[in-house]
């Protein structure tokens, strides 16, 4: 935690009915998610504490380097991100790497609490419950050295039907061969303070998707103070039609670049200045 609301997070499976009263050994090396988020979950109260981890050791909990790929660059592009103290972008530090290294790494962005939820959801589905009491072990998934979900794809051998799709951003059963909205926000300094707009407004977006029944909204990418919001359905201009009247009236939006893309990627697309 930098004192500025930015935390980087470890975080472990299993799911649990309850909240759990008992916390087995875990290692950095276990964790099934590293994340960069805003901590609004812990300040209101959303995430409750459970323990502490004692002896504190930081050398074994170290900020990793995370690996980003420009969702929207032709060819894309891929950088090490190596954050200081402070945990914010002015501390950062950008290297040039392959697509394969960023593949590696955890993905780089920050998001909020809900963001870490949704995340944890996609990794270990509902049906993968523990009972309280227990250690915090991962049932039915095989830990793999780069298992980081709201990261870059892992090859479809390590878990199931994974794809890779729109420069990086992860996909899932077919959805790469979908047509697609990518909303890049630009413009605006998404840091800690502007998380809780950057979830009201994907609340928005995912309710009127499901709403008019017009596809899905999958997810973000956060970094270096932008973001990408990535949407998929059978129309990408029926998609965008819904979502439009969102975007206009969002002052996150007022400089966004809206790419319609009519196929998987390096298909026929079409991009639309705000």
């Amino acid at each position: 935690m930098n004192g500025q609301g930015i935390i980087i997070g470890y975080f472990f499976g299993p799911r649990y009915l309850d909240v759990p009263r008992q916390w087995g050994p875990s290692t950095s090396q276990d964790a099934i998610l590293v994340d960069r988020f805003g901590d609004m979950g812990l300040r209101k109260g959303q995430w409750e504490l459970v323990g502490r981890v004692s002896p504190w050791n930081r050398e074994e909990w170290p900020v990793p380097s995370f690996g980003r790929i420009e969702p929207l660059t032709e060819p894309p592009r891929a950088w090490k991100i190596t954050y200081g103290e402070t945990l914010d972008q002015n501390s950062a530090t950008m290297e040039r790497i392959s697509l394969d290294e960023a593949r590696t790494l955890p993905k780089d962005g920050l998001i909020g609490p809900r963001g870490i939820e949704k995340a944890l959801s996609r990794i270990i589905p509902p049906d993968q419950m523990a009972s309280v009491p227990g250690p915090p072990r991962l049932p039915q998934v095989e830990r793999v050295a780069n298992v980081y979900s709201r990261t870059h794809p892992r090859p479809a051998s390590e878990v199931g039907n994974v794809k890779r799709g729109e420069q990086g951003h992860e996909q899932v059963d077919g959805r790469s061969e979908a047509q697609a909205v990518i909303v890049h926000l630009q413009g605006n300094d998404i840091e800690a303070a502007a998380l809780s707009e950057l979830e009201a407004l994907e609340d928005l977006l995912e309710h009127e998707i499901s709403r008019q029944g017009v596809g899905e909204y999958d997810g973000n990418e956060i970094g270096q103070g932008e973001a990408w919001l990535f949407m998929y359905g059978p129309d990408a201009d029926r998609l965008f039609s819904a979502i439009e009247p969102i975007l206009r009236r969002s002052p996150l939006a007022s400089r966004a670049l809206v790419k319609l893309r009519y196929g998987g990627p390096g298909e026929r697309d079409r991009k639309i200045p705000f």
